[in-house]
């Protein structure tokens, strides 16, 4: 009786383990596609990169994702002036999969 219990617990924590890990990875992906739209959402609307830079502080928490939209993406977006939110649906697969790794690091 005590074994199946104990069985029990240590399945209970692998499942709560896996899935913490899986829904980390999900949220990753969903904000590193999110800000970088607001990115290029931004870079039309400002064509000061200070200003850029001082709403995606106030608007981002993490500081990898901050860093990697700061530094990388809106230079990326500032370079090709044709790239709009919808091209991020094309291209998404490559994108934020280049975001992703920047951020998990």
């Amino acid at each position: 009786m005590k074994n199946k219990m104990i069985y029990k617990t240590v399945f209970i924590l692998s499942a709560l383990i896996l899935s913490s890990h899986l829904y980390s990875k999900d949220k990753i992906n969903k904000d590193c596609h999110k800000y970088m739209r607001e990115v290029i959402l931004l870079s039309k609307m400002f064509k000061v990169e200070s200003t850029i830079k001082s709403k995606l502080n106030r608007m981002v928490r993490n500081d990898k994702l901050n860093q990697y939209l700061q530094n990388q993406w809106l230079t990326h977006v500032k370079k090709n002036k044709n790239i709009t939110p919808n091209a991020m649906y094309q291209e998404q697969g490559k994108l934020v999969k280049e975001c992703v790794q920047f951020v998990k690091g």
